[in-house]
C-alpha cells in the first residue's frame, strides 16, 4: 500500500475468506476508488490487531491521541534506527512486495493490479526478477509441439489462441 493509502484503511476492508484487502485509492481518478489486494497470515494477524475493539467503518490507522493517522515518520524513524536501516523509506514495503510476488511466480499483470500500478511499465521494472521465465517457456512450447516433430502434420501457424482448450483457465485467471 502506498502510504496515504495506509490511512484512508478502515476496519472491516479485509475479508478473510477471500484474504483480500480492499485498498482505498485516490492517485488516479481514471481507476475505480478501491482495488484489492492478498494479505497473508502476519499482514492478517496485524490488521486483526489494528481492528481489535473498533467497529467496522471507523479509521483502522489510530495515533497515540486516538485521532485518525496522517504521518508515520514518529514511530517509523526510530523502529528504523532501532533495526539499524538506513536509506529505507515507507514505499520500499512496496518494492519489496512487488519484488517478492514477481520472484514467487505471480504474474506480473497481478502484481500491477495489486499495487494498483497505473501502467504495466510500473510493474516491468520487476520482470527481471521473474526465475525460471525462459525455462518455463521453452517447457510450453516443447509441450504444446511434443507430438508435431513425430507427425507429418503441418504446424498451424495462425495466431488465433482460441483453440488452445488447455491455457483458457489460465487466461481467465489474468
Amino acid at each position: 500500500m502506498r502510504e496515504s493509502e495506509k490511512f484512508k484503511s478502515r476496519v472491516g476492508d479485509f475479508d478473510p475468506n477471500t484474504g483480500m484487502l480492499t485498498v482505498h485509492q485516490k492517485k488516479d481518478r481514471n481507476k475505480p476508488m478501491v482495488r484489492y489486494t492478498p494479505l497473508g497470515k502476519v499482514g492478517a494477524e496485524a490488521y486483526a490487531q489494528l481492528a481489535k475493539g473498533k467497529k467496522k467503518g471507523w479509521r483502522l490507522c489510530m495515533n497515540t491521541e486516538g485521532t485518525p493517522m496522517t504521518d508515520t515518520s514518529y514511530w517509523f524513524k526510530p523502529a528504523l534506527a532501532d533495526a539499524g536501516l538506513t536509506d529505507y523509506t515507507w514505499h520500499d514495503n512496496r518494492h519489496t512486495a512487488c519484488s517478492r510476488w514477481v520472484m514467487g511466480g505471480v504474474p506480473l499483470a497481478a502484481v500491477a493490479k495489486y499495487v494498483g500500478h497505473s501502467t504495466i511499465q510500473m510493474t516491468m521494472r520487476y520482470a527481471h526478477l521473474m526465475l525460471g521465465g525462459n525455462i518455463l517457456a521453452n517447457n510450453v512450447i516443447d509441450a504444446l509441439y511434443a507430438n508435431a516433430a513425430k507427425s507429418d502434420a503441418q504446424t498451424d501457424t495462425r495466431t488465433d489462441t482460441s483453440s488452445l482448450s488447455g491455457f483458457q483457465h489460465e487466461r481467465k485467471l489474468l
